[in-house]
């Protein structure tokens, strides 16, 4: 009987690699476009493997990081070259960029949190 002791699934295991492999260039361009500092948040692989979206936090103004968004989305297509170049698989997943609303979400929380803990909310 074989054992898995894995510790990651391959979904967990290729969007790591997927991580790993675009966060340099990301840094990067951000760096030469003179934005401010881009993260890779997460990285969801479809099941079959076909796309994986990744998304991204970007750490400046809010205009700023709509304009460095639309950037990288023109340096997709150079994105996944790399990744198909890097990555060993059978069948690359196509990136899909997605900006991470997380934080914009966690503000809405935090802000209807407080309206409610006033007296009037009850």
């Amino acid at each position: 009987m074989k054992s898995n002791n894995k510790e990651f699934s391959r979904h967990e295991r290729v969007a790591a690699e997927i991580k790993r492999t675009l966060a340099t260039p990301l840094s990067e361009i951000a760096r030469h476009a003179g934005f401010g500092l881009v993260t890779i948040s997460e990285v969801r692989v479809s099941m079959d493997y076909k796309s994986a979206i990744v998304f991204l936090s970007i750490y400046s103004g809010n205009t700023v990081g709509k304009d460095f968004f639309s950037l990288v989305v023109n340096h997709q297509k150079g994105l996944q070259q790399l990744l198909n170049s890097r990555l060993r698989l059978k069948r690359v997943p196509k990136i899909i960029l997605e900006p991470d609303q997380t934080e914009s979400i966690n503000e809405k929380i935090t802000e209807l949190l407080n309206e409610c803990s006033k007296p009037s909310c009850f």
